[in-house]
């Protein structure tokens, strides 16, 4: 009974947030690494917000005890959204392999990436109708687009070829860098469930992140932001989701690139599950574990992409992802899910 007592008032401290990064501070152009350095996608995932947090909670505080606040924490990945004639479409990742739409009408659905959250019961019901789907389409249009900028850099004396004369032929090297340029009035969202006591720390911590920005490229001014928040019950669609409980004739998707714990991955009936594998890598940042000018990459590691539809939900962790060699510290990758559900037909 007491454990019962200290769970629900432990509930009751937590709160739920939207949180809104609106990026006309840097022009509406950032860089979420896709693998090459001309390849961007529009949105980022949890561990990224997750690590991008901490660092800046670090370099506020100059001690990471000072960041165990984060661990307590949850986080989606992050959903585009766009406000026109003042009403606020947020979207949501599509279910993987889950929708119910058939025939013809399937070849439609592979351009969609997102499910505005008051479309989202249509689409896993499949009561979505061609002109429906063709809506989705143009809506994915409003986000932005991907662009290709030609960037050039000054070669280190080493790397600068010369002719017979000992004169440079080339001091300069052009690449390409992709970017996403989102719409007038579009950005991203997330959601944080967070207890109480911490609220404060988080706005403050993410306030200085609007100005360090995220993602690459942020010396080149991209990736800043405003920050906004909004209270979750202002959007009774996507909390009715949240309310909804994991369990027999139930579905529930996870809105977070998550990866379960050793015990939960065992109790996971994978033939009811739809999911998709996504690998998480990267490079250390921390100057503390690296030397500068040293590159040092995180263990590669493979977790459920946001839209994964499973029958049994987990709580997940935060990872070690340091390499097995170095000592120095730990270097921790976000993998706690937050989920909604809904009942199957």
């Amino acid at each position: 009974m007491l454990n019962l007592i200290r769970a629900i008032l432990k509930t009751k401290m937590k709160m739920r947030k939207i949180v809104k990064l609106d990026f006309s501070p840097s022009g509406g152009r950032v860089h979420f690494g896709n693998g090459l350095l001309e390849e961007t996608k529009p949105t980022f995932c949890a561990d990224t917000l997750f690590s991008a947090l901490f660092l800046e909670e670090l370099k506020l505080t100059g001690d990471d005890k000072t960041c165990e606040w984060l661990n307590q924490i949850k986080l989606t990945d992050t959903f585009p959204f766009f406000l026109k004639d003042n009403l606020e479409t947020f979207f949501l990742p599509k279910p993987i392999a889950f929708n119910g739409i058939d025939g013809e009408n399937k070849k439609l659905t592979k351009s969609i990436k997102f499910i505005p959250v008051d479309k989202f019961k249509y689409w896993i019901d499949g009561k979505c109708s061609e002109s429906e789907l063709k809506h989705l389409q143009e809506q994915q249009l409003k986000i932005g687009k991907e662009e290709v900028a030609q960037k050039a850099q000054i070669l280190r004396s080493s790397y600068i070829e010369k002719d017979d004369k000992g004169e440079s032929i080339k001091s300069t090297e052009l690449f390409s860098v992709g970017t996403f340029q989102f719409e007038e009035n579009a950005g991203l969202w997330f959601m944080v469930e967070i207890e109480d006591k911490d609220y404060l720390k988080f706005k403050n911590v993410i306030k200085s992140l609007s100005y360090s920005g995220v993602g690459g490229k942020r010396s080149s001014g991209l990736g800043r932001f405003n920050v906004s928040f909004e209270d979750i019950e202002k959007q009774s669609l996507l909390q009715n989701l949240l309310k909804v409980s994991c369990k027999e004739g139930r579905t529930c998707m996870t809105l977070t690139t998550c990866y379960p714990e050793p015990e939960e991955l065992d109790k996971i009936c994978f033939d009811k599950s739809s999911y998709k594998l996504v690998k998480r890598s990267g490079y250390v940042f921390s100057l503390s574990y690296r030397k500068v000018g040293e590159n040092y990459r995180k263990t590669d590691f493979y977790k459920f992409a946001a839209g994964s539809c499973f029958t049994e939900v987990f709580d997940g962790d935060i990872f070690d992802v340091s390499e097995s060699d170095r000592d120095n510290h730990k270097v921790w990758s976000y993998a706690k899910p937050i989920w909604i559900g809904w009942e199957q037909k």
